[in-house]
């Protein structure tokens, strides 16, 4: 209420002082109300901010998993991937294996291990004292090649087992041409993985 002098005139008076009242009384609920508007808004800003981190970080929180499980996801088709070669690989070796180990009883053997005989021999330097070493199964094989061929053998030695082929060095040890089939096989290990591998990635 102001400090305006109030009519003491008559029930000018008690009208004055209500009136003064209820414009003190308007005046104080509309700051109020404003007052509470103004807390409300901030109130409702803060909600929403706050609703909205939340949210943010909720989101975060889902992507941060859902990164976590795509990795995993991507490591386990890798792994799968991996052992889904590995066994090809293995099976592929298995049944070469096998193949080459069953061609030393056919006619085309001799004919192999001739070829394989004569590359051992262009491998190494010239006047090598030259020592082969064979599959005993093989001896016939070879006596069969050196009866009609004039080669540089020095000495035959045993070793083995081998699927086929042999090997041929020179006679001091100092190198050695590995062309058994084994070897052949496995210099072409790594050709098959990546052939085998590019099959199981779709291309």
């Amino acid at each position: 209420m102001d400090s305006k002098k109030l009519s003491l005139e008559g029930g000018h008076f008690v009208r004055a002082l209500l009136s003064r009242a209820e414009e003190d009384a308007r005046r104080i609920r509309d700051g109020a109300t404003e007052e509470a508007r103004t807390t409300l808004g901030e109130a409702r800003l803060k909600v929403e901010a706050l609703r909205e981190e939340r949210l943010f970080e909720a989101r975060r929180r889902a992507e941060r998993k859902l990164s976590r499980q795509m990795s995993e996801a991507r490591f386990q088709t890798a792994a799968e991937r991996t052992r889904l070669v590995d066994d090809a690989v293995s099976r592929t070796f298995r049944e070469a294996r096998r193949a080459l180990g069953e061609l030393r009883g056919g006619r085309e053997y001799k004919t192999v291990f001739g070829r394989l005989l004569e590359e051992c021999l262009a491998e190494l330097p010239a006047e090598t004292r030259v020592k082969l070493v064979i599959d005993p199964r093989d001896q016939a094989t070879l006596e069969r090649e050196l009866g009609h061929r004039d080669l540089p053998i020095a000495a035959v030695a045993r070793g083995g087992p081998f699927l086929g082929g042999l090997k041929a060095g020179d006679e001091a040890g100092r190198f050695e041409i590995d062309n058994t089939f084994e070897a052949r096989l496995d210099a072409r290990a790594s050709e098959i993985r990546v052939r085998l591998g590019k099959i199981f990635l779709g291309q």
